[in-house]
């Protein structure tokens, strides 16, 4: 009996001992070091999993030590062995985009989805958001000027040549809430700290089955990092020519349960004379801009629940170019969100939000010679924003549903003071109230060869409280005008279709719908800018998009290759443009209309290729042609070609990164001429630009840079109102980041 004990014993000490054996502890990091959570480690023989914690550590049974390592972002290990660290490199195309509203591989959805990584935007020699999202072919602002110098009301963006204004055709979002300017459209692209940004993911084309208003081009995500349960400080320091500081943080702590961090971010330049120099007079001084952010956040983890509060706090002060037009912003607001995801009912994420922003801006009128000035406007805008919007998301299986709904109310008005000679003459202020409500569903079928998408959506808006009103302050009687409460309703349908071909190329077919509100802006506000006088418009009604498209994929090598090549056409009805009613030597003016309608067809096509860990390289190329296609009682316009849409794009990128050298890079972008008017009239010429970026690394943490934009300092030209306008010179910086804490 006691022998019998004995020998149980002994074999039960070698399972045990050999169970030892089999198992396999580790972490898993990036290139830099940096612990990477969430990571899933699988057994190869088994199919064992286990996912890597805050630190990224693992630890897994696995008798064959041959595991993979898989983390969104980064290039999967194939037949790792059970190494104690196991380093994944950034995959230069992206695993899966949550823009779409589900998890999606690019290469798997018949929509035109883009990803820029983190180490995209760090290893672009432009320094600001905009300027680094010019690598997309069809990313276009009003004008050509960036946000480093631009006033703010001419950064509305578009895509896909669908025709830029102030007001934005595309959406921009953080963390699903809508970054696009409450009262007049437009887009403050510092107002998230570059250090807090994990990647940017850009639907292009129609989207509003998905979004809503403003999503005639499409969607641009600016997706935030994660929070880490160990302290860690992320700090980029740089300063370039123009007298030009920048810094950029993102940091935390907290434990598992709990975490804090915050983004921060300062940057201030003197800019450069816009005017071009043949022109230029003695009223013609920088342009520039000095901002700062602060954006605290804490939030709470319990399982696969996550729940969050976030504050952010931005301010600009900008000089427009002459010493008597200025502008400054000030922007609060406040972010309340939760995400879950359960077992059996699938997945839930609602956010809620508040807004309130200050903006001031001065205008002036300036002689023919520009040798003088005169302070002809004061322009106050307070506006409030507030909106709550919730989604659910089932899987069964290979099939995916998911619905929402969302609300959104905006208030604002423009309270002004007009000048003359020196003298108040009069004061007005109009504005209103928009009340957005929509709801929306949709899924995806997954078959082995076939995947079949679709979604629809329901908007309904008022426009309420809308009035002008005006007092003089000399002579005169006040006036006083109430516009008529209205209500618009738009029903937006996507259906397309996905074809497997080959295990790596896929063919798609896609039909979608999209609208953009007026703003309170467009509807109620008249304004000037030079010589350029542009009245409003309370009769304006919605933009409507309608949008086909096929396209080509190819995935290959191991995901290292990824092509599309896609044509397109995008008919926009009720088109909200800038009309021309008069031009005088002293003054065009122009009135905000809704054309009939115009087009946008062309092709687009996108190529990454990593052909090693060291070498990546870009490209992409967008022709589209856009044109008034209607318009009653103006037929002059039709057939003209849209203004500040150039026909031709193309960027290129290419990135030489050996670990023991450090990290080179160039971007290469040119576009074709095009208008900066409805007639067809003010023509800015085509240019070409070349951006470089190189660093090293000179410690384990730190790492120093040089990036140049615009290197060989191409005249780019930005705008005619009519005085001709350039766009960013020659700018050159140096920098250093540090990556401080455990990783």
């Amino acid at each position: 009996m006691k022998l019998a004990s004995c020998v149980l014993l002994i074999i039960s000490s070698m399972t045990l001992c050999a169970q030892a054996q089999d198992v396999i502890s580790g972490a898993v990091v990036d290139e830099h070091g940096g612990a990477i959570a969430n990571a899933v480690v699988r057994c190869t023989d088994s199919q064992t999993t286990a996912t890597t914690n805050a630190e990224g550590k693992f630890s897994i049974h696995c008798p064959s030590a041959n595991i993979t390592v898989a983390a969104r972002g980064f290039a999967t290990a194939q037949d790792a062995t059970g190494a104690a660290t196991i380093t994944l490199r950034p995959l230069t195309v992206a695993a899966t985009v949550d823009v779409t509203r589900t998890e999606t591989e690019p290469g798997n959805t018949p929509a035109s989805v883009i990803a820029v990584s983190r180490r995209d935007l760090q290893t672009s020699g432009s320094l600001t958001l905009d300027d680094r999202l010019r690598q997309i072919p069809g990313f276009t602002l009003f004008r050509r000027a960036g946000s480093s110098t631009a006033n703010p009301t001419t950064q509305g963006v578009s895509l896909r040549g669908v025709g830029a204004s102030g007001a934005s055709r595309a959406l921009v979002l953080n963390d699903g809430v809508p970054l696009n300017d409450p009262f007049g459209g437009w887009v403050y692209w510092g107002r998230v700290p570059e250090e807090s940004i994990s990647a940017v993911e850009i639907i292009r084309g129609p989207a509003s089955d998905l979004y809503g208003s403003s999503a005639v081009g499409g969607v641009i995500s600016i997706v935030d990092r994660e929070s880490s349960a160990t302290p860690f400080a992320d700090l980029d320091l740089a300063y370039g020519n123009e007298r030009s500081p920048f810094g950029s943080f993102f940091g935390g702590l907290g434990g598992h349960a709990f975490r804090g961090s915050l983004g921060a971010e300062f940057y201030r330049t003197d800019g450069f004379i816009p005017t071009a120099p043949e022109v230029r007079g003695s009223v013609d001084t920088l342009a520039n801009v000095s901002r700062y952010g602060l954006r605290p956040r804490v939030e709470h983890r319990r399982g696969t629940t996550l729940a969050f509060a976030q504050l952010a706090l931005y301010k600009e002060r900008r000089k427009n170019g002459s010493p008597l037009q200025n502008n400054d912003t000030r922007i609060a607001d406040m972010t309340l969100g939760i995400d879950a995801t359960t077992k059996h009912a699938g997945t839930f994420s609602a956010r809620l939000y508040g807004l309130t922003e200050k903006y001031h801006q001065s205008f002036s009128a300036i002689a023919a010679n520009r040798q003088t000035e005169s302070l002809n406007r004061l322009q106050t805008v307070p506006s409030q924003a507030i909106g709550a919007s919730g989604q659910w998301t089932g899987s069964f299986k290979k099939h995916v549903v998911f619905a929402g709904a969302d609300i959104r109310q905006i208030r604002g008005r423009s309270d002004e003071m007009a000048i003359a000679n020196g003298i108040a003459t009069s004061l007005s202020s109009s504005g209103g109230r928009e009340t957005t409500v929509g709801t929306f569903a949709g899924g995806i079928v997954d078959w082995k060869k076939v995947t079949l998408s679709g979604g629809i959506r329901y908007d309904g808006w008022w426009n309420a409280r809308g009035y002008s009103a005006t007092r003089p302050i000399t002579t005169g009687t006040a006036s006083l005008t109430r516009f008529a409460n209205r209500f618009e309703s738009r029903v937006s349908p996507r259906v397309s279709l996905l074809a497997r071909l080959t295990p790596h190329v896929s063919v798609s077919g896609l039909v979608s719908t999209a609208f953009r509100q007026p703003t309170l802006n467009e509807l109620y506000r008249s304004f000037r800018v030079g010589n350029v006088f542009t009245v409003a418009n309370d009769s304006l009604t919605a933009e409507g998009a309608t949008d086909g498209e096929a396209a080509v994929i190819i995935n290959e090598l191991d995901e290292r290759l990824y092509l599309r090549a896609s044509p397109f056409c995008t008919r926009i009805t009720n088109t909200v443009s800038n009309v021309t009613l008069t031009t005088t030597p002293a003054l065009i003016t122009r009135q905000r209309q809704n054309l009939g309608s115009t087009r946008s067809c062309g092709i687009e096509s996108d190529l990454r290729f990593d052909p090693s860990s060291e070498w990546s390289i870009s490209s992409g190329y967008l022709f589209v042609n856009s044109t008034v296609t209607s318009m009653p009682g103006n037929a002059l316009l039709v057939g003209l070609q849209l203004p500040q849409v150039a026909r031709d794009q193309f960027t290129a990128n290419i990135r030489y990164a050996p670990r023991k050298v450090g990290t080179f890079s160039a971007q290469f972008r040119t576009s074709s001429p095009q208008w900066d008017d409805d007639l067809n009239m003010l023509r800015l010429a085509g240019y070409a630009t070349l951006d470089v970026y190189a660093s090293r690394e000179i410690s384990r943490r730190a790492t120093a840079y040089f990036a140049a934009q615009n290197v060989s300092n191409a005249r780019i030209e930005a705008g005619r109102t009519p005085v001709l306008t350039l766009a960013q010179p020659r700018t050159m910086r140096v920098g250093l980041r540090l990556a401080l804490g455990k990783r």
